[in-house]
């Protein structure tokens, strides 16, 4: 079998529990994670907003590939969702999922060669109604190679933490024994907000949180980490 780990992380603009910006911190936990392939939202390094070197440097300080996706918010400020992964990705492409009048939202999705194996990753960060959420997982599911025989994995910060809402309804329908492991807030999480689905369900070995310090207080989310096993 060939295993392989999958991490979400919600890095807050860097800035922890003691309000500080510390990148070094949350580097060590992702080190800590020590995942294949890693989403990261809300990237933004500096309190000024991005520059255009900044995805490439933090990936190279992590060991990383990287696909980037800058995203304007209101504040006019630009954030980041990354794809970080050990291996290139096979082909990338970024999706708008702007809503009506809701702040800009986007995804990353990348298809990796493992193996014998095709992987397909959708990263994302999910909008705050439940209206523009369940516009964006829709469009998201409508790109998910689910007939080609390949592994897909959905992960990010989906917002959504009610089990009856309609991102969970859905992810219930379409993702065997969907893991819902409380992430948010990172001090005393009690809610669900940062998923990572697998299709075929059978793939995955176990989903968690990453709870170690620093990972605690470095954001205001704890990552979430699912391992998986692929035939050989």
């Amino acid at each position: 079998m060939t295993r392989i780990r999958l991490a979400t992380y919600n890095v807050h603009k860097f800035i922890g529990a003691d309000t500080k910006r510390n990148v070094p911190r949350i580097l060590k936990v992702i080190e800590a994670i020590d995942a294949d392939i890693l989403a990261v939202q809300e990237f933004m390094p500096n309190k000024g907003g991005l520059n255009a070197r900044d995805a490439d440097q933090f990936a190279e300080n992590a060991g990383y590939h990287v696909v980037s996706q800058p995203i304007r918010r209101v504040t006019g400020n630009y954030q980041a969702n990354l794809l970080l992964s050990r291996l290139p990705a096979h082909r990338s492409d970024l999706v708008d999922l702007k809503h009506r009048r809701n702040e800009p939202r986007g995804a990353i999705l990348a298809e990796f060669e493992i193996g014998a194996h095709s992987l397909t990753v959708i990263a994302t960060h999910l909008g705050l109604t439940p209206r523009a959420r369940a516009f964006q997982l829709d469009r998201l599911l409508a790109l998910a190679p689910w007939r080609d025989g390949g592994y897909f994995a959905l992960m990010g910060d989906l917002n959504a933490f009610i089990p009856w809402g309609p991102v969970d309804r859905r992810l219930r329908r379409e993702f065997r024994d969907h893991a819902r492991p409380a992430s948010f807030p990172a001090g005393r999480p009690m809610m669900p907000l940062d998923r990572i689905a697998i299709h075929p369900g059978h793939a995955v070995e176990k989903v968690g949180v990453h709870d170690v310090d620093p990972a605690p207080f470095a954001s205001d989310h704890l990552p979430v980490v699912a391992d998986l096993n692929l035939p050989d």
